[in-house]
């Protein structure tokens, strides 16, 4: 018969289940915190190496970045030319210039500094400082080209250039490239700039609002300000709506001189019927029943500034009181019925629409 003190008694067999058990556990542990410490030993030394290897990129590449300044010293554009960032942090990105044509003629020499040699790197340094020579012996920023242009374009591209563009923000663009100082060389300023204009954000879109709405000239009281800036951000609207029509090449897209022309022919029509379409709106019976209403709304946008809204219509499709709709082709189809149910929900309810207040101009 089997007693407590046999061996094959049943809470023996407990007693070494339980005592197996507190040994995996214990084996366990001990594997799980070997393998931590290997994981801390490997991540440790791949840290170390790492470390080494963005030391010796950085002292290599702050010797190409000396070497370059020495050379670009006697260029009068060299500051720009030379801007530039670090940062400590990255192993493939040490060091970044700010222009795009620096960059991309420096960029093999960047990713692969054990490559760049004193020859090859005063080769490159040199092509920028010719570049950049041109830009001054041309005076280029000036701006010369189209500073007495009678063309309404080319006057509002001067304008935008001279109040608000700088060389370093015009440099900084993607499209400031090997073919826009290819451009300049060749006494093409305008194409050059057209094309450096690309890359720079909303530029050709407010060039094109400036040129379309102008106060008149003995027009300068704050209504007429008001007027001329609802204008200009219908303007704004239709070259985003018309734009991809006439961009051509590869990702980022880009207008030559040629899609450029086209494009501005088609917004200026565009733009001719947008206007008098928002204006017929604003001025309907029912629009101006729309503002004697109570006002119900939010108390963030005015009866009057959510009407106002026609002049920046949404080019993209939304859901308004269970309809789709898309508000840029309700002003062009003259659906008015379609925008005065829109602009009470904006009253409304402008956060649940997306509505700034500052797009709402009185």
């Amino acid at each position: 018969a089997l007693t407590e003190n046999s061996n094959h008694c049943p809470s023996h067999y407990e007693e070494k289940a339980t005592a197996y058990t507190e040994i995996y556990e214990a084996a366990e542990k001990e594997a799980d915190d070997y393998q931590e410490k290997k994981e801390k030993e490997q991540m440790q030394k791949y840290d170390e190496s790492r470390q080494e290897r963005i030391t010796k990129r950085l002292t290599k590449l702050r010797g190409v970045h000396a070497q370059m300044v020495d050379i670009m010293k006697e260029c009068p554009m060299k500051d720009l030319a030379m801007e530039c960032s670090w940062n400590e942090e990255s192993e493939r990105n040490l060091l970044k210039f700010e222009c795009a044509f620096v960059q991309s003629t420096m960029s093999d020499l960047l990713s692969a500094p054990s490559n760049a040699s004193k020859s090859a790197v005063s080769t490159r340094t040199e092509t920028i400082k010719q570049k950049f020579n041109i830009l001054q012996e041309k005076d280029f920023f000036s701006h010369a080209s189209i500073a007495n242009s009678s063309n309404r374009f080319r006057k509002a591209m001067y304008e935008y250039c001279v109040n608000n563009l700088t060389p370093d923000k015009l440099l900084k663009s993607s499209r400031a490239d090997a073919t826009f100082f290819q451009l300049v060389e060749e006494n093409k300023p305008t194409r050059a700039l057209v094309r450096a204009l690309n890359g720079v954000e909303k530029a050709l879109e407010d060039i094109f609002s400036l040129s379309v709405a102008r106060p008149n000239d003995n027009e300068q009281d704050a209504i007429a300000e008001a007027r001329v800036a609802r204008y200009r951000k219908l303007a704004t609207v239709v070259w985003q709506k018309k734009k991809a029509e006439f961009r051509s090449g590869p990702y980022p897209y880009m207008m030559d001189m040629q899609n450029l022309k086209e494009c501005y022919t088609a917004c200026i029509e565009e733009f001719r019927i947008m206007k008098k379409n928002a204006k017929d709106y604003v001025a309907s019976a029912d629009s101006r029943a729309f503002l004697r209403r109570e006002a119900e709304g939010a108390g963030i946008i005015s009866r009057q500034e959510a009407l106002n809204l026609v002049f920046a219509p949404k080019i993209y499709r939304e859901w308004v009181a269970g309809n789709s709709r898309i508000p840029y082709d309700d002003v062009r189809n003259r659906r008015f019925g379609n925008l005065r149910s829109m602009h009470e929900q904006y009253f409304r309810s402008p956060t649940r629409y997306q509505i700034r207040r500052e797009d709402a101009l009185a």
